[in-house]
């Protein structure tokens, strides 16, 4: 009977610390996504800035779209959106 309880005890300690690896992957890509959303929000704002300086009407808007295509994919997300905005000008 001891040995059973020490192989539960084991098992358990196994499992907590695969539980505690995954959900520090998990933190690591959030905090990712989270500052990715910001840093493009940042960056088409910039942009749109330089295109108002520049007196182009090519801007793209910040809204829950931008930022999320952003945070997914990007900086190429963020050129993405200015190109399809350009192609929507043409």
């Amino acid at each position: 009977m001891e040995k059973e309880g020490w192989a539960i005890i084991g098992v358990i300690i196994c499992a907590l610390g695969l539980l505690f690896i995954a959900l520090k992957k998990r933190s690591e890509w959030l905090i990712n996504f989270i500052l990715r959303g910001i840093m493009s929000t940042i960056g088409i704002y910039v942009i749109n800035q330089i295109f108002i300086w520049q007196n182009l009407s090519c801007e793209v808007g910040i809204n829950p779209y931008t930022v999320f295509t952003g945070a997914v994919f990007g900086a190429p997300g963020v050129i993405l959106l200015y190109g399809i905005r350009l192609c929507s000008i043409l």
